[in-house]
């Protein structure tokens, strides 16, 4: 699997340019910067990333702004 923690951008960073995508989570945004053609790819390991494993968060909204969310 891919991942992308070198491909995020530094705190405090606000998205600028169309590959740009946000992901919330319990209130601070990260920001990266993907390239289109790695869009599905992002997802999956954003995905595993902050919802996966045992904690049952889901990743909902679309590209290029997905919040992390508890369930309900």
């Amino acid at each position: 699997m891919d991942t992308f923690y070198h491909r995020r951008l530094p705190d405090g960073t606000h998205p600028e340019k169309p590959s740009d995508v946000t992901v919330t989570d319990d209130g601070k945004e990260y920001v990266y910067r993907i390239p289109r053609a790695d869009r599905t790819a992002f997802k999956r390991w954003a995905t595993d990333t902050f919802a996966g494993g045992m904690n049952h968060k889901r990743l909902a909204g679309r590209w290029p702004n997905y919040e992390v969310r508890q369930p309900s």
